[in-house]
């Protein structure tokens, strides 16, 4: 009898522990902060942060080229003017880490879902993180997108432009 009111008293505990931690890999957009670059998932939320709050060195402070891409310092200056453009579609967005993956000491592979009410759209986006000098950061110029070197990747945080001959 006492074993199974201890296994209650457990389940109870853990639930209300659950409920009193903070989910660390599920953010909405006015919730973000700047929460640095010791793990992978803080390292997201940075970017994420940067680029909704428009802080155009964070946001380069938190990002890294792919080691065999290197693009030009042109080409990752756009990719942060871009992405640090005001036009409020990410202001209610919702971000979760779905799943994460080390592939290795030094690197992890994240899939994350966005979704933007306001344009009624989810994407699943894969990001990949790399320690750098002790910090993660977001690889986004990556060498397997088929994307002309200095060009970025998969934009994170942006949906692709909508195709006006969709439909037809």
């Amino acid at each position: 009898g006492d074993v199974l009111r201890l296994r209650g008293e457990v389940g109870r505990l853990r639930q209300e522990q659950r409920a009193a931690m903070p989910d660390t890999r599920h953010w909405r957009a006015e919730d973000l902060v700047n929460a640095g670059r010791a793990t992978p998932t803080d390292a997201l939320q940075t970017f994420l942060w940067a680029h909704t709050t428009q802080q155009p060195g964070e946001l380069e402070r938190t990002i890294v080229p792919d080691s065999g891409l290197a693009p030009s310092e042109e080409a990752i200056r756009n990719f942060i003017d871009a992405n640090t453009a005001a036009d409020g579609a990410e202001s209610n967005a919702v971000y979760q880490v779905r799943t994460v993956t080390n592939s290795r000491p030094d690197a992890v592979e994240m899939e994350l879902s966005v979704n933007l009410p306001n344009m009624r759209l989810g994407l699943l986006k894969p990001v990949s993180l790399r320690q750098v000098a002790g910090e993660w950061r977001l690889v986004l110029f990556k060498a397997d997108t088929n994307t002309p070197p200095g060009n970025p990747g998969a934009d994170l945080t942006r949906p692709p432009a909508p195709n006006p001959d969709a439909g037809r």
